[in-house]
């Protein structure tokens, strides 16, 4: 096992507390069912989905492990940089992530690494995300890399429940922020080969000459057997991936 991988199952796992009218109790919170039943970590998968009256309506997930591990990577400089962080923010105060955005932007900080913060904190959740769980993270940029400052949601409640925030250098910016929210649909035998994406306020599927597809494009190619959703043509599993990792 690497750092990297080392540091994003540290956190799948972290016990992150009980957050304010968190309903955790009731339905469990990621980290306790991370715990107790570990979590996925496949890059390839058959598709979750929904019957409705009028078709099938595709639930792609993405596994944020593989995609964090493969996009991410824990260096030495990320390590010496949150410690930083942690020394100027204090360590009490280290989940107040406005606190470590302003000492990011402060002068000091960035002459000491070469700093200049390129986005403000973004939350999955609010952009209709096909994670496996909520990220929220900050990119900066430090000594011409590029940086994340991660926290992964491991409570129920979106509103709270966030793991403490990590730095890792960013292998490709491209790769991290641009595909998060997309995925490939396909079957064995090249019927189905479809391009899913999240973002914004909209879910849609494609096909593979950019046409939307409906409810019912969707249900002339498939059928569920088993509770599988299965290609017309092949008859085998369709499953999805994100193929940048």
């Amino acid at each position: 096992m690497n750092r990297t991988e080392a540091l994003i199952q540290d956190m799948m796992v972290e016990n992150t507390g009980r957050a304010l009218g968190d309903s955790g109790d009731a339905y469990g919170r990621n980290w306790e069912k991370n715990r107790e039943k570990g979590y996925p970590t496949e890059t390839e998968y058959p598709i979750d989905f929904y019957v409705l009256e009028n078709g099938i309506e595709l639930n792609p997930s993405l596994n944020i492990y593989p995609y964090l591990t493969n996009t991410l990577t824990r260096t030495l400089e990320a390590e010496e940089i949150e410690q930083e962080l942690y020394k100027e923010v204090g360590e009490e105060n280290i989940w107040g992530i406005w606190t470590i955005e302003d000492v990011i932007k402060c002068s000091d900080f960035q002459c000491l690494f070469d700093t200049k913060t390129e986005y403000s904190w973004i939350n999955t959740y609010n952009y209709m995300g096909i994670q496996s769980q909520t990220l929220q993270f900050l990119i900066f940029e430090a000594l011409n890399t590029d940086y994340v400052l991660l926290q992964i949601h491991g409570g129920c409640d979106v509103r709270g429940g966030y793991t403490k925030p990590r730095v890792l250098e960013i292998k490709d910016l491209y790769e991290f922020t641009g595909n998060l929210d997309y995925m490939n649909i396909y079957c064995q035998c090249g019927e189905v080969d479809w391009d899913y994406f999240a973002g914004g306020y909209k879910h849609y599927a494609e096909d593979y000459n950019g046409n939307e597809l409906s409810y019912e494009d969707i249900a002339e190619k498939t059928y569920v057997e088993n509770g599988i959703l299965k290609c017309e043509e092949c008859g085998e599993p369709i499953f999805q991936t994100n193929p940048y990792f």
